[in-house]
């Protein structure tokens, strides 16, 4: 049951679909790879890093647009809770009916909403620029290196002994022998079950990260929904990715690893004041110590400490 909603089936799904953009993609790889001279596990890295930096003056917007959003959500709050309770008192008077009250109610916060978005430059659905930029980046080149995984199988069963002979060998069947370390074959699953668990480690990491500047706030019913699913996708996620060829794995951890720099960057207090993103009261001073102080150390970390002071 857990296949079906997988990324390993997903993209399975997918690649027996034909789709141009795929087929242009796959041999851009191939050319690259061919013209680079490199091992097809640095060509996976470059690719990933290469898009990753394209996405970045995106990932700067969205932070930039969230922070300014949560710096104004109270007052915006504030600002809908009288406009609620002065159209009650008003529907109280006129007797107005419930649609009515509920369609003056819509139209001012709409109108209000739009003039608070234009004073502080913010939106919340620019946040979400980032997300449609990487999902289609993600999809494709999980769906390319998934394709190119499986035909390198398939054709080394195919090469001529005229093409043995002169020693030419389609440059995708290469994948079979240009991985690294401990996973030399990418066409194959992952044989000591590490890149799945690296992988759920950084992205259990880039949620701790997500999740610092609001240690200790209280959470409403949605965001603790929101919470557990992400955790329960981290426990999912290695099981899914344990049985697709190494070559994808590994890209999804190329991939999980940079946004997880790119993240650790951005909440930086030097970098936010470079690329006027601002400032929160509940911001880390040291990121990264702070992620591994309550990683490594969580009866240490300051919430802990409250709760322990209590007892």
């Amino acid at each position: 049951m857990l296949s079906c909603w997988s990324p390993a089936a997903f993209t399975s799904e997918l690649g027996h679909f034909y789709f141009p953009p795929f087929e242009e993609l796959r041999n851009a790889l191939s050319a690259l790879h061919d013209a680079s001279g490199l091992p097809w596990w640095a060509v996976i890295v470059g690719t990933t890093l290469v898009a990753k930096l394209a996405t970045f003056p995106l990932a700067v917007v969205s932070q930039r647009n969230a922070v300014r959003y949560l710096m104004a959500k109270p007052r915006i709050e504030q600002i809908l809770a009288g406009v609620r309770s002065k159209i009650d008192e008003e529907a109280f008077r006129y007797r107005w009916s419930p649609s009515r009250s509920k369609m003056i109610y819509r139209t001012n916060a709409a109108r209000i909403l739009t003039e608070i978005y234009s004073t502080n430059d913010f939106h919340p659905f620019r946040s979400l620029s980032l997300t449609l930029a990487q999902v289609p980046i993600w999809v494709s080149l999980s769906v390319v290196i998934r394709r190119l995984c499986e035909s390198s199988k398939q054709k080394i069963d195919r090469i001529s002994a005229a093409c043995e002979e002169d020693g030419i060998i389609p440059g995708d069947v290469n994948m079979m022998t240009e991985g690294c370390l401990w996973f030399p074959d990418l066409t194959v699953a992952d044989p000591c079950f590490l890149l799945p668990l690296i992988l759920a480690s950084i992205n259990y990491c880039t949620l701790q990260l997500h999740a610092m500047p609001f240690r200790g706030v209280p959470m409403g019913t949605l965001g603790k929904c929101l919470r557990y699913v992400s955790l329960a996708g981290i426990m999912v996620l290695p099981v899914a990715s344990a049985f697709v060829p190494a070559g994808l794995c590994f890209y999804w951890v190329t991939s999980s690893a940079t946004n997880f720099l790119m993240y650790l960057v951005l909440k930086q207090p030097v970098v936010k004041r470079r690329f006027r993103i601002p400032l929160l009261p509940t911001d880390p001073q040291r990121p990264f110590r702070d992620l591994l102080l309550y990683i490594l150390l969580p009866s240490r970390h300051p919430l802990f400490r409250r709760k322990n002071s209590r007892k």
